[in-house]
């Protein structure tokens, strides 16, 4: 009997390469490895997009996204890479292998465009119909796992990078990275799982998930993951404790009743969702800073969205607007 862990996309480096999210990741290996050994499994597919950054990854986070990896992987017999389409870039301005091609070793490997892991035909993303010819015809194992594009979940992707299911109809079981949101369908002889991302990547993700699969049965047990980041809604007039906010995304809503439409506007320039403005400053980082630098200081949330806002890049009077609109919550 052969089982795999399985784990959809990480996305490393999202949100601008936000440190609270980079620590999301490790925890999240360390269950990982947790659940793993207490379960003698010693082999790990990752579905694609281990990188969120489509170009580069910039120089001075090469080496810590290495250490982490590294680190993940001393645990394992095995480790393979699926190539997303978010790892296509760069691992530095000198390098143009695929950003994914630095964690290459004699424990990893890499996944080319297609290769087979025991009874499972791995795909990197689809960039050519070719494969998807192999993929119809020229594949003996049962299990098919990869970086899709389904034309059930993405009908505006072109034509090349599209399967459905009578691509994939000579399968039992595809799982597949790429679409965020846990998801199944079934077609005749088959099953197709969008595995979702092993924790919330935005306030639309739902709780994460990784899967132990077994590639002899075929059977899938999903294994939750609680985030150590939560995405967090608050509307004017709400009154909200650090507790509730602290290192959290937070999304702010309101009322377009309420004589604000000017603000909302400037507000949406600003991208607020998830208090991220065009700074590049998120919340989550202004908190964490604000909570080393000033231990013995109350945490105004009020004071540090001001300074967010101070710091983007919009006009004086629009940013006075928007703090003037800021006032109208309420924080404690």
């Amino acid at each position: 009997m052969s089982k795999f862990a399985v784990i959809g996309d990480i996305h490393y480096g999202v949100k601008n390469w936000d440190v609270e999210f980079k620590l999301q990741v490790k925890d999240f290996f360390d269950s990982v490895i947790e659940k793993c050994l207490g379960n003698q499994i010693d082999q790990v597919i990752f579905l694609g997009d281990y990188f969120h950054d489509r170009t580069k990854i910039p120089v001075n986070e090469i080496s810590p996204a290495l250490t982490l990896y590294k680190s993940f992987e001393s645990f394992f017999k095995k480790i393979y890479l699926i190539t997303g389409n978010h790892d296509m870039g760069t691992n530095d301005s000198n390098d143009g292998r695929n950003s994914i091609a630095m964690f290459s070793s004699e424990i990893t490997t890499v996944v080319p465009n297609m290769m087979d892991a025991g009874n499972i035909v791995l795909v990197s993303y689809i960039t050519d119909e070719k494969i998807l010819d192999v993929i119809r015809d020229g594949c003996v194992r049962p299990y098919l796992m990869g970086h899709f594009a389904h034309s059930n979940y993405y009908p505006e992707c072109v034509k090349e990078t599209l399967i459905a299911d009578k691509d994939i109809a000579r399968y039992r079981k595809v799982i597949s990275g790429h679409l965020h949101t846990p998801s199944r369908h079934t077609y005749t002889g088959g099953e197709y799982i969008n595995l979702g991302t092993p924790f919330p990547l935005t306030r639309a993700d739902k709780q994460g998930r990784w899967c132990i699969f077994d590639d002899v049965t075929g059977e899938v047990t999903y294994i939750p993951y609680k985030s150590l980041i939560e995405f967090v809604t608050v509307e004017v007039g709400d009154v909200i404790s650090e507790d509730k906010i602290r290192g959290n995304c937070v999304t702010i809503l309101f009322s377009m009743t309420d004589n604000v439409k000017p603000y909302a506007q400037k507000i949406a320039e600003m991208k607020p969702l998830e208090i991220k403005y065009t700074s590049k400053v998120s919340a989550s980082q202004v908190i964490k800073q604000s909570a080393d630098t000033k231990k013995d200081e109350k945490i105004s949330f009020m004071s540090i969205l001001q300074q967010e806002v101070a710091g983007a890049d919009i006009e004086k009077r629009d940013k006075e607007q928007v703090v003037k609109f800021l006032s109208k919550f309420t924080f404690v």
